[in-house]
């Protein structure tokens, strides 16, 4: 769930609450914060207080007490930035990276958990992994029969950019179109990444023009 603005989190802490508690069978004890603003609001406090939810804060210039929180931050933040600068992906589709990268990241071992996944601990069953593909990569993404025109391509050229919730499928971004698209049936090329480079665009835009493309 990303936030576009800190005075988000007072509802997006209430969703997760409510879903967390649906799928568990168990109630939020605790809530661990910076006493940040967004964390210190009188609905916020109101609203935990009624939870019967204690209230933890760290202690002012003092990150290293939330540290678990602060490394996992960091190390996201590192990968996300290799993973879009390798796929050559402009700042504004960080939040999809970031989205992606979680997703895979939740499926893998940890230190804390060697022998198992978050995943796993979190739904009690075992990942399913054949869907992971190289994020930013080129993508061959079927069209639709009532969505195209007669002898024209079956496919459109995207680039892959995630896992959509709720979703058996995954998530592309047409560059030509400016549209996103979801879609389960697709061909991908991980080893090119066409991200926005130009080369890429003017010999897509060629394409359509010879009709060798969609």
């Amino acid at each position: 769930m990303f936030l576009k603005k800190k005075s988000d989190t007072f509802d997006a802490f209430r969703t997760f609450k409510a879903y967390a508690e649906n799928l568990l069978g168990c109630k939020i004890k605790a809530l661990q914060d910076d006493k940040a603003g967004e964390y210190m609001s009188n609905a916020f406090i109101k609203f935990t207080n009624e939870c019967g939810i204690a209230r933890h804060h760290t202690t002012c210039n003092r990150p290293q007490q939330n540290g678990v929180a602060e490394r996992a931050n960091r190390t996201m933040a590192d990968h996300v930035t290799a993973i879009m600068h390798e796929a050559n992906m402009p700042a504004s589709f960080w939040n999809h990276a970031v989205a992606a990268y979680v997703y895979v990241w939740n499926r893998l071992p940890t230190a804390p958990l060697p022998k198992t996944t978050p995943y796993e601990e979190w739904y009690k069953k075992k990942p399913d992994v054949s869907n992971l593909r190289v994020w930013g990569c080129a993508v061959y993404v079927y069209i639709q029969r009532d969505k195209r025109k007669s002898l024209r391509s079956h496919m459109q050229k995207c680039v892959f950019v995630g896992y959509p919730v709720g979703y058996k499928g995954w998530q592309f971004y047409n560059f030509v179109t400016k549209k996103f698209i979801i879609s389960e049936r697709a061909v991908f090329d991980e080893r090119h990444f066409p991200g926005l480079s130009t080369k890429w665009s003017n010999a897509f835009l060629h394409s359509i023009a010879s009709k060798r493309a969609f």
